[in-house]
């Protein structure tokens, strides 16, 4: 997984990129940016997920069990 959480970064730093550079244009085309913005936005919501999910897999195993509870009463 830690493979794919630099993946998606690498991703994240390339599109932002893109936008940075297509905002920099004399004309930048609107459409595009947003689109790219849009791919930003997943990815940054993957990363956050991700990162999620290898935090309470590095958590103490009383802090996940106490984690289960809490959702399995909710």
């Amino acid at each position: 997984m830690n493979r794919l959480l630099k993946a998606l970064k690498a991703r994240h730093a390339i599109v932002e990129a893109r936008v940075v550079e297509e905002q920099r244009r004399p004309k930048p085309d609107h459409v595009s940016v947003r689109a790219l913005k849009t791919i930003k936005l997943q990815l940054r919501d993957q990363i956050a997920s991700l990162e999620r999910m290898l935090a309470e897999n590095t958590a103490p195993v009383t802090d996940r069990l106490r984690h289960k509870r809490r959702n399995a009463t909710s």
